[in-house]
């Protein structure tokens, strides 16, 4: 699959996750998001009896994050809500989407979002995401509260 269709988001059912395609739908008044890995299944519309096709996977939407097309050292995708370090920030930064492109955001960095891309040549390394690993992140904000 091409990587910039590509979503990731944690599974409700297994805490798994889950790479693919992303759909959000509603049946019952209850709104779905669901990821299925083979980009080719069609969208899970027309679901019977409420439950979704077995091949979409739901997930819990506030973990869904958009592919951000680029590699880390280790060949690994990185995704929205991934926390890196770089060669020249050693700091975890996290992966965001903000203004049409994908921006590292750390204290470190001031908090201004600096463009990913331009961080390519300075090996990036995914240590971690917001959602398994928030120490990462915390530590950082209690490291700059320990300096003041």
């Amino acid at each position: 699959m091409d990587s910039r269709y590509l979503f990731r988001g944690k599974s409700l059912g297994t805490g798994e996750w889950i790479t693919g395609s992303l759909s959000q739908f509603g049946f019952d008044n209850v709104k779905v998001t669901a990821i299925a890995e083979n980009w080719l299944v069609t969208p899970p519309i027309g679901e019977t009896n409420g439950k979704i096709d077995p091949l979409w996977e739901e997930v819990d939407p506030a973990t869904v994050g958009r592919c951000a097309e680029l590699k880390d050292v280790k060949g690994e995708l990185i995704f929205e809500g991934d926390i890196l370090i770089t060669d020249i920030c050693r700091e975890p930064q996290t992966v965001k989407w903000r203004d049409g492109s994908f921006v590292l955001w750390s204290q470190e960095l001031g908090h201004k979002g600096l463009v990913l891309r331009d961080f390519l040549g300075e090996a990036p390394e995914v240590v971690g995401n917001i959602y398994d690993n928030p120490e990462l992140i915390e530590q950082e904000a209690q490291q700059e509260v320990e300096d003041e």
